[in-house]
């Protein structure tokens, strides 16, 4: 059996794109290992033997006030917080837009709070990953999202963990900063 060219072009592309995802899923595997052997590190230095793993997510530009609000609400469900910070190009895909503050300036704000035990920054989207890894006991969210919303719920939920929505509403977001800062 011969192969016209366009069937040969697809033929091919159809194996590129299947090792294209198989190496996709093994760096995926690769990166959750990685993430579990750095949760092992982190939960021996915390002196509690069974730490209650907190996680939160955003791209935390121009920290303000409900920022602080936040972390400081995410605190009180366990700890040990981990924050899940977007890239500055993850940050890009979802908003449309580049943070005002670089992602490593944002993490060493976040640091600098002492509110977190660890800022870990993502790329992807959302935060699955991290979440997959960390199997976070209580993921928390702002009151700007429903349970439903919640990107990774039903792998949270699936290992017994939980999702909390705040219920205090916002007072000002970064973008709303942001458009005064550039408006006046």
């Amino acid at each position: 059996m011969f192969l016209n060219s366009s069937q040969h072009a697809a033929l091919v592309a159809a194996a590129n794109a299947q090792a294209a995802a198989a190496e996709s899923a093994k760096r995926q595997a690769e990166e959750i290992q990685r993430l579990r052997k750095e949760f092992d590190r982190i939960s021996s230095e915390i002196n509690n033997p069974k730490p209650v793993v907190v996680m939160t997510s955003g791209t935390f530009d121009l920290l303000h006030i409900d920022h602080v609000r936040h972390l400081r609400e995410c605190r009180k469900h366990g700890n040990c917080l981990i924050v899940a910070m977007n890239s500055d190009n993850s940050s890009f895909r979802r908003k449309g837009r580049h943070p005002a503050i670089p992602e490593l300036d944002r993490r060493a704000m976040l640091i600098e709070t002492g509110l977190a035990d660890r800022v870990m920054i993502f790329d992807d989207p959302t935060p699955i990953l991290l979440i997959e890894a960390w199997k976070p006991d209580v993921f928390v969210v702002g009151s700007d999202y429903t349970p439903e919303q919640v990107a990774g719920r039903d792998l949270i939920e699936s290992y017994g963990g939980r999702v909390v929505c705040r219920t205090a509403s916002r007072t000002v977001s970064s973008s709303e900063i942001r458009s005064r800062i550039v408006n006046g």
